[in-house]
């Protein structure tokens, strides 16, 4: 994990593609020191700080480092955050300061967390996933505001800063808010969710001040002068029973301001004149020159041709351009015009090709069912000739086990008539006559040279 030089010391940092607050740290050394100067001014010595959405861990830390701080707990919900933000409070801290991996939200919350691809420091569960929000992991444990202040507190100062879900924590723990000790620091966007913490907190009695400052420090931790989003602007409400928050002059003149908000359009006018962004080429210019190229820009006025030789207002006659709203509405019709055409001939060419495929899969399915048709006939001729030849068998079958039948009998009879031969040969032998006539037989064979005969008649005689 990378890690760098900060005004709060050496820091654990995610990778400076992945994360806004990461590459400030490491191109700045610092994040938002006009928030964390104002936020110091209206604290005392020993006061206990609450940093709920704590993610890396300035703003604790560069408290501490202004402060003279009693108490100090970091709250972080990101899981994947909370191993770097005790790595930097350990190193860092100049108090022995509580880490708490919790998701800080109204009993019975229930949500998905969700961050902007490629900046986690926008990790929210108020913002639904999707328009370039993924789901990121959360802590499994959760507490509620009275809890954290039971835990760690009675806390002076508690700043929340959990995108979006700041006025429902407030009105979930009434009674600590209530209670009249405590001040907030609430993190204020460019969102009618804004609109409705003043309310909230304007319904509890508090005193609201908004704050707003440059994100962009000259005097940066490590001298850059490179400046990333020019003019943008960060902004936060202090909400306290207490004195008002002083702001002094070197933060007056770096472009805060600090406004009393008594009602909702109050704010809503704050927020409207509150720069966030302007062009690269108006940095270094004073608030007259700023004007002038604003109105330029907004005109539709272009430095290139501005009073040159040839160009309508050589003669020194203003000609005034088109407004850039109505170059740019053009531009904006232009685009659209185009890519209905497209988006026409991209339909037109998808239908084409659908019913293409819609005719090859009819030309199949055709294909197909002549094979099956003819498959059917095929089996059913199949299955006539098994059926032949299964009466066939069965005939030829029957055919042999007559024949094989008529075998056995005819055997069977030609051994009864070899028994009954047998018999009547034993009964010969037996017979007196064929006895007294063996002498006979015997000269008979002997004068024609049957001497075969003759040894058979003998044994049988016992010779």
């Amino acid at each position: 994990m990378p890690q760098t030089e900060t005004r709060y010391g050496l820091m654990q940092i995610l990778e400076t593609d992945k994360d806004l607050i990461s590459r400030w740290l490491s191109q700045y050394g610092e994040w938002a020191q006009h928030e964390l100067r104002f936020v110091a001014g209206a604290l005392s010595d020993g006061a206990r700080v609450a940093d709920v959405g704590s993610f890396l861990g300035t703003f604790g830390l560069g408290l501490a480092s202004l402060r003279r701080l009693s108490g100090l707990c970091f709250v972080e919900a990101n899981p994947a955050i909370a191993p770097l933000l005790r790595e930097n409070v350990t190193r860092n801290s100049p108090l022995l300061a509580a880490v708490v991996e919790a998701v800080v939200a109204p009993k019975g919350f229930s949500a998905t967390a969700t961050m902007e691809v490629g900046n986690a420091g926008t990790f929210s569960f108020a913002a639904p996933a999707g328009e370039g929000r993924v789901a990121a992991d959360q802590a499994t444990e959760y507490r509620t505001l009275r809890q954290l202040d039971e835990a760690f507190g009675p806390f002076d100062l508690i700043k929340i800063d959990v995108e979006g879900m700041e006025a429902s924590l407030l009105k979930d723990d009434l009674s600590l808010v209530r209670s009249g000790s405590t001040s907030f620091w609430l993190e204020c966007n460019d969102s009618i969710q804004s609109l409705d913490l003043c309310d909230v907190l304007l319904s509890l009695g508090f005193d609201v001040y908004y704050y707003s400052f440059p994100a962009f420090s000259h005097d940066n931790f490590k001298n850059s002068t490179a400046v990333e989003l020019p003019f943008a602007h960060e902004a936060g409400l202090w909400a306290t029973r207490g004195s008002a928050p002083p702001l002094d002059s070197s933060l007056r003149d770096a472009g805060c301001r600090l406004i009393r908000i008594r009602n909702r359009e109050e704010l809503r006018t704050a927020l409207w004149l509150t720069p966030r962004w302007a062009p690269e080429q108006w940095v270094d210019h004073s608030g007259g020159e700023l004007v002038a190229l604003a109105a330029h820009t907004l005109l539709g006025e272009n430095y290139g041709d501005y009073l040159l030789a040839g160009t309508p207002s050589s003669d020194g006659g203003r000609v005034w351009s088109r407004p850039i709203p109505v170059i740019l509405q053009e531009q904006i019709e232009g685009l659209r015009a185009f890519y209905e055409t497209e988006i026409e001939g991209l339909r037109a060419s998808y239908e084409t090709q659908i019913e293409n495929v819609h005719s090859q899969h009819k030309r199949e399915n055709e294909i197909l069912q002549e094979y099956l048709t003819d498959s059917r006939a095929y089996g059913e001729s199949q299955a006539a000739q098994n059926r032949s030849l299964e009466i066939m068998m069965f005939y030829e079958h029957k055919r042999t086990a007559a024949i094989i039948e008529a075998a056995k009998q005819e055997t069977q009879r030609l051994n009864d008539e070899i028994s009954r031969s047998v018999s009547r040969i034993q009964q010969i032998y037996g017979s007196t006559s064929w006895r007294f006539s063996v002498p006979v037989r015997l000269l008979a064979r002997l004068l024609k040279g049957q001497w075969a005969d003759i040894g058979r008649t003998l044994r049988r005689f016992g010779f």
